[in-house]
């Protein structure tokens, strides 16, 4: 078969350039790299891409229904990915109480420190 090469970028596990079927789609190329990070927000994906005639286009994309919901609430238009294309995953990273409790227990130990440095140099 053809083959195409493509970019991801962002909160995937192996952003890069791959070569791909040239009838693969933006499943199938998130599945390549390695898939999504829980710190992604697939209801702002995009495709960079440049057309035959020059022009530019950024195509936007909404798949969270697909990946995380069980039923879908739009319509999904799966877009094969063509040669030259740039799938951009956005995301921030994201805080779990893991994060909030290492936070925590450092400025408690600062703290801590503090007042026991007091303590010692006023004695």
């Amino acid at each position: 078969t053809l083959n195409i090469k493509v970019s991801v970028l962002g909160y995937v596990k192996y952003p890069g350039r791959y070569i791909i079927p040239h009838k693969s789609n933006i499943t199938d190329l998130i599945s390549y790299a390695g898939g999504i990070s829980d710190d992604s927000n697939m209801d702002e994906m995009r495709i960079f891409r440049v057309n035959s005639d020059s022009t530019q286009e950024m195509l936007m994309y909404n798949y969270d229904d697909l990946w995380w919901n069980e039923t879908l609430k739009q319509d999904i238009k799966i877009s094969r990915m063509q040669a030259g294309d740039v799938l951009i995953v956005p995301g921030r990273p994201r805080w779990y109480w893991e994060n909030y409790l290492t936070l925590t227990l450092s400025i408690v130990g600062v703290l801590l420190s503090l007042a026991t440095l007091i303590v010692t140099a006023n004695n």
